[in-house]
């Protein structure tokens, strides 16, 4: 929803900037996908499909990969994902804190 209302700002600028009609939100439900382990995610798209284990889990990590991406840009998104893979082997299985 963040990147929906983000990208409507930026278009309701243009228009004031502009002196055109501002333009109304409208929220387009994209679906859910919620990770619960290393290997699983559970979630729904558009509704009417259900996704789950390694499909769903796989979903999830190009979602939030292309969150990074729109945060700090595609070449630190790079390198971030390269720092996980190189660190998933050496850091610890769960989380410490």
């Amino acid at each position: 929803m963040a990147s929906q209302q983000a990208s409507f700002l930026l278009e309701a600028m243009k228009a004031r900037i502009q002196g055109k009609p501002q333009p109304m939100f409208k929220f387009s439900d994209k679906g859910s996908l919620v990770s619960l382990s290393h290997n699983k995610a559970v979630g729904e798209l558009l509704g009417q499909v259900n996704v789950q284990g390694l499909l769903a889990k796989s979903m999830y990590i190009s979602l939030y990969r292309l969150h990074q991406a729109a945060i700090h840009g595609y070449i630190h998104a790079g390198l971030l994902t390269a720092k996980d893979f190189v660190t998933r082997k050496t850091g610890p299985k769960i989380k410490l804190h």
